[in-house]
C-alpha cells in the first residue's frame, strides 16, 4: 500500500509573510515528535500508518484570480483535470489530486481566511471532496476566528 500523503498548505502569499515559518514548525512537529507514528525517513516497514507529510506553498502555484469558464462541480468526478480550460488549473488539479488529506496553515485576515486560500479552494471541487482537512490558524488575536470556517 502506498503511503498516505498529507499536504501542509502554506496559505498566505503576501510578502513579507510569517506563514512559511509556522508551516515549517507544523511540519517539524509532525515529522520529528517521537510520540507521533511517522517521520520523513521512515519506510512502510517502520511506519505502520504509512504517512508522508509534504509542504505545499500557495505562493508557488501561480494561480491568478479564478478564471475558469466552468463550474468545477459540474466536471466529471472521476477525472476532472483534462476538462479545465486553463493550464494552471490543470496543474493545480493534478497536484491536489495527489494528496489524501490537507492541513491548512492560515493567517487570520480581517476575521477570515486570505484571498489566496479562498481562490485556491474555489478552483477545484472533486479534488477536495471526501478528503480530511484540518486548520492551523494564527493572527493578532490568536487566530481564533478560524473556527468559523
Amino acid at each position: 500500500m502506498p503511503p498516505k500523503r498529507i499536504a501542509i498548505v502554506t496559505s498566505s502569499t503576501r510578502r513579507p509573510r510569517l506563514n512559511p515559518t509556522i508551516t515549517q514548525y507544523v511540519y517539524d512537529v509532525l515529522t520529528t515528535d517521537p510520540t507521533l507514528p511517522t517521520t520523513p525517513l521512515e519506510t512502510p516497514d517502520t511506519n505502520p500508518r504509512h504517512i508522508v507529510f509534504e509542504i505545499l506553498d500557495l505562493a508557488k502555484q501561480s494561480l491568478p484570480l479564478y478564471d475558469e469558464s466552468v463550474i468545477p462541480a459540474s466536471l466529471p468526478a472521476t477525472d476532472p483535470t483534462p476538462h479545465y480550460s486553463k493550464a494552471h488549473t490543470r496543474a493545480w488539479s493534478e497536484l491536489v489530486r495527489q494528496y489524501d488529506a490537507f492541513i491548512f496553515v492560515t493567517p487570520q485576515y480581517n476575521w477570515s481566511i486570505p484571498a489566496s486560500l479562498k481562490n485556491a479552494l474555489d478552483y477545484l471541487f472533486h479534488e477536495w471532496k471526501g478528503k480530511p482537512a484540518g486548520i492551523v490558524s494564527y493572527g493578532g488575536r490568536g487566530g481564533g476566528r478560524r473556527r468559523n470556517i
